[in-house]
C-alpha cells in the first residue's frame, strides 16, 4: 500500500492526479483535470481519456488510497484511522480514530465553510451542511471501498456515523501531517476524483 501506481503521477502545482488525453497530433499526453490550476485551467472537457485512468479509478482500495494521497500517511496512522472502538473488544490496547475525527471534524467544516462562502455565500450555509454530513461522507467512505480495511468487532455493522468519522479521521491525520494546505489538496482529490457522488 506504500507503493504509488506507475500509472498515477501528479500535478506540481495542485497536487491533482494528471490524466492521459489525445492532443490535437493524436498523441496521448498528460494533464491535469481540476479545472482550476494554470496547467488545466484553459482545457475544455469532456477529454478522451486512455486506459491509464480506467487503472487509477477502478474499484479497489490500495488504489483508491493511492489516487487520494492517503499512502502519505504512515501506515500506524492509516491503521489507527481504520480501527473502530468495537475493535477494543479483541484488542484493549488499540488506538482507534475517534481523536483524529475530533480534530478531522474542525479541520474540514473550516475548509469547507471557506470554499462556499467564496462559491456562494447566499446558499453557503445549506451546502456546507450538505459537504460535512455524515451522509455525504458516508458515500466518500463508500466510493473508497474502505470497508474492506476496517477493523472492528465481527459481526459490528458500520452505520452512516461511523462512515463519517473515518473520513473525518483521515483529515484529522491529514492536518497533523501536512497541515491545513495539505487538508484542502485532499478535500478537492476527494470531490473530483470520486464519482457519482451528488454534490
Amino acid at each position: 500500500m506504500n507503493e504509488t501506481s506507475p500509472n498515477c503521477e501528479y500535478c506540481p502545482e495542485c497536487d491533482n492526479l494528471l490524466r492521459y488525453h489525445k492532443n490535437a497530433e493524436g498523441k496521448a499526453e498528460q494533464i491535469c483535470f481540476c479545472g482550476h490550476c494554470e496547467p488545466c485551467k484553459n482545457q475544455h472537457y469532456p477529454l478522451n481519456l486512455k486506459e491509464e485512468e480506467k487503472i487509477c479509478n477502478q474499484s479497489s482500495f490500495t488504489q483508491k488510497m493511492e489516487l487520494m494521497h492517503l499512502t502519505k500517511l504512515e501506515k500506524s496512522l492509516i491503521t489507527r484511522i481504520l480501527t473502530h472502538p468495537s475493535y477494543h473488544q479483541l484488542d484493549p490496547d488499540a488506538e482507534d480514530y475517534r481523536p483524529l475525527d475530533f480534530l478531522g471534524d474542525a479541520v474540514l467544516d473550516l475548509i469547507v465553510r471557506e470554499q462556499q462562502l467564496n462559491k456562494n455565500p447566499r446558499k453557503a450555509v445549506v451546502k456546507r451542511n450538505h459537504l460535512v454530513s455524515n451522509a455525504y461522507l458516508a458515500q466518500i467512505f463508500n466510493q473508497m471501498d474502505l470497508i474492506v480495511a476496517v477493523r472492528k468487532r465481527p459481526n459490528y455493522e458500520l452505520n452512516t456515523h461511523d462512515k463519517g468519522s473515518i473520513i473525518e479521521g483521515f483529515f484529522g491525520s491529514y492536518y497533523q501531517s501536512f497541515g491545513l494546505s495539505g487538508c484542502k489538496k485532499l478535500w478537492n482529490r476527494m470531490n473530483f476524483n470520486l464519482k457519482g457522488i451528488p454534490r
